[in-house]
């Protein structure tokens, strides 16, 4: 992404909005990955409006840059980044997994926008978020863990040079979720739109509807078939949500 507008924090990733709509889709993706996580999720998306990944530093394009240990500093500059890039057009946010909650502190920022929905999958909301201490675990059980939550593919875990270039993302990423804390009757006006795979066997249901506490505007749950990692595995279900949901079909 070039031009005034531009920050290292988006990357667009397809644009195609129809004669008289021109809103903007933002997809912040789960613990330790960029944009290409979210990017065939974007292209769907990008067919119906402009498509953007939200990268944080530690990764891809940002890999040497200090890693961010709080959600309040990421979704702050996070923020801050949209909203010039926006430029008053509408707005709708989308998080996977711990990409949910920096979703959820972005768009609690943005109240003098027009942030029409925002879409969460596969994780709690931020009052029921396990604190297991996960990131200052040895490398080892570390690895397992973030494997057993389908953060990390095979190809990945089997590269202990590219493994070792993650490990900093992820153990940052692990300690902003666990150590994060919302604020007292902190609540979005817009609706929360969530996605729940029928085998996922990190987040139960009651937890998940949880997040019903924070908006004003409603939830509303689909459950998917699959497990946890709905964005890769069924891309084109929470693509097809996403877009039916936001009127663009």
């Amino acid at each position: 992404m070039t031009g005034p507008q531009s920050s290292p924090w988006l990357v667009e990733i397809a644009s195609a909005p129809r004669a008289g709509r021109d809103e903007v889709f933002y997809a912040v993706p789960h613990a330790g990955a960029g944009a290409a996580a979210v990017r065939d999720l974007s292209r769907r998306i990008g067919r119906h409006a402009t498509a953007v990944a939200v990268r944080l530093p530690a990764r891809e394009a940002r890999l040497y840059e200090e890693p961010l240990r709080d959600v309040h500093l990421i979704a702050e500059q996070a923020a801050d980044a949209l909203v010039r890039h926006a430029a008053g057009r509408p707005i709708t946010v989308y998080g996977h997994c711990s990409g949910a909650v920096v979703a959820f502190e972005i768009v609690r920022r943005l109240a003098d926008t027009d942030v029409r929905t925002l879409f969460v999958s596969a994780h709690e909301p931020p009052d029921r978020i396990p604190r297991d201490g996960v990131w200052r675990w040895p490398l080892g059980p570390f690895i397992r863990r973030v494997a057993a939550d389908g953060y990390v593919p095979d190809f990945i875990l089997e590269d202990d040079e590219l493994l070792e270039l993650l490990v900093p993302a992820l153990r940052a990423d692990y300690e902003a979720i666990e150590t994060y804390r919302s604020e007292g009757g902190a609540r979005i006006g817009a609706a929360v739109v969530g996605f729940l795979g029928t085998a996922d066997t990190t987040v139960v249901e009651p937890d998940f509807r949880g997040w019903s506490g924070f908006t004003t505007g409603g939830l509303e749950l689909h459950r998917l078939p699959g497990g946890h990692n709905l964005l890769l595995d069924h891309t084109d279900d929470v693509a097809d949500a996403i877009i039916s949901r936001s009127g663009w079909d």
